[in-house]
């Protein structure tokens, strides 16, 4: 049973949703990145679900950290290409969040294209970049809207998720 996350979140849809379309979409087809630090050796593998029928392609990448392999974590970006965005947006992020398997899960977050770097690793000075986090036995959170990433609240929320893996 998931355990539901107490920040606060506007779940209807608004100009700032097409403002979380048009980023996502920015270099054609729409792409949504998903970073993943797990304690397992190997990639884990995504099982996206019905979200397969609009997915054109996924690329993996192995980020390569000294400090976090030498604690035993690695760390992939999966770059989800979609043909076009599903209709229900904040599901279908949802539903990319949940894809990896929860044993291999210590941390999934979404962010923005360009936005992943080791030294910012889920700080607070990259919390706007962030729209969505996962940690295992908890609901995932979403924040679609730039004014929400911009909250005090979002920021320390990212920032306690990166106790997890530093």
């Amino acid at each position: 049973m998931l355990r539901q996350r107490s920040v606060g979140h506007s779940g209807h849809m608004s100009d700032d949703l097409r403002g979380l379309i048009d980023a996502l979409s920015w270099g054609g087809n729409p792409m949504v990145s998903l970073f993943l630090v797990s304690d397992g050796p190997e990639k884990p593998d995504l099982d996206l679900g019905s979200l397969n029928r609009s997915v054109n392609r996924v690329r993996t990448y192995d980020l390569e950290d000294e400090v976090l392999t030498a604690g035993g974590l690695k760390t992939f970006e999966y770059d989800i290409e979609f043909s076009q965005l599903p209709e229900d947006l904040p599901e279908a992020l949802r539903n990319v969040l949940l894809a990896p398997p929860e044993a291999a899960v210590r941390v999934a977050w979404l962010g923005f294209e360009g936005s992943f770097s080791f030294d910012h690793l889920l700080t607070e000075d990259v919390a706007e970049q962030i729209y969505g986090l996962r940690v295992p036995g908890e609901a995932p959170l979403l924040r679609l809207d730039g004014k929400a990433r911009a909250q005090p609240r979002w920021k320390s929320e990212v920032g306690r998720t990166r106790q997890l893996v530093v």
